[in-house]
């Protein structure tokens, strides 16, 4: 397990590496929180783009399925389905990044904690 100097050296070895001018965690915690925040954002969109477009295609495929015959009715049923599991999807994805966005904000020290122990853990 790396100890706290041994975390900031690799921190400022990186940074300096790829031209990123850092002071160790203090300067390094608010630009990754913010990095963090802006991928969390775009993951509650793309949830939200397949919750629209899940919820419209059911719309199509409820309406589809009551005016089918008995015989036909395995399509819609099938795309009704599909659009119920699309929609779970997009919840899942906007609710866990929504999740994740309050932990960046309410205690980013803490959550980049966790990052960075997450990267260097042995898997």
């Amino acid at each position: 397990m790396m100890n706290t100097n041994q975390v900031n050296d690799v921190i400022n070895n990186l940074c300096e590496k790829i031209g990123i001018g850092i002071d160790g965690l203090k300067d390094f915690v608010p630009m990754l929180a913010k990095y963090e925040i802006i991928s969390c954002i775009y993951w509650i969109l793309f949830g939200a783009v397949l919750l629209v477009i899940g919820f419209l295609l059911f719309k199509k495929a409820r309406t589809a399925y009551k005016e089918a015959s008995s015989w036909e009715k395995d399509g819609p049923g099938f795309a009704i389905a599909g659009t119920c599991l699309m929609m779970l999807v997009g919840f899942c994805s906007a609710a866990s990044s929504i999740f994740n966005i309050i932990q960046w904000c309410v205690t980013p020290e803490a959550k980049t904690v966790v990052y960075i122990l997450n990267l260097i853990k042995p898997n």
